[in-house]
């Protein structure tokens, strides 16, 4: 369990997870953390940033899928990764997400606005798309 946002995360004990057991008595879920740009300004529309947090990003969808096999390839669940209090702009970090969990060859993305206003649209993108 855990509490706050940014600087202010903390943990704050264990979590009873209520997510399934695969075969190895494992839990049927992973997590992954990537840090983002803080306060990237202008400098995120860049293409060595927008790189970087491809990479990123990819990095942390692809270390795990690429272990068990392309037939247990999960979705992703995610939101607006570097958004909020680091400043990053939630229309472009979704479309590298989005892009990054492709390239991974992820069979789903659910992603979670909180209310992002820039996101409004986002349904009639992804089928226009």
């Amino acid at each position: 369990s855990y509490t706050g946002y940014g600087d202010s995360f903390k943990w704050t004990g264990e979590f009873d997870d209520p997510a399934p057991l695969s075969n190895n008595s494992i839990r049927d879920v992973s997590l992954f953390c990537v840090d983002p740009l803080p306060h990237p300004g202008v400098r995120q529309y860049s293409k060595e940033l927008i790189e970087r947090e491809l990479r990123k990003f990819y990095c942390g969808v692809c270390n795990y899928s690429t272990m068990e096999g392309e037939d247990s390839l999960k979705g992703v669940a995610t939101g607006n990764w570097g958004c909020g209090v680091f400043g990053g702009d939630a229309q472009l970090k979704f479309v590298i997400q989005w892009a990054a969990a492709s390239l991974a060859k992820r069979p789903i993305i659910h992603y979670y606005r909180y209310g992002e206003r820039k996101l409004a649209g986002l349904d009639e993108f992804i089928v226009a798309v």
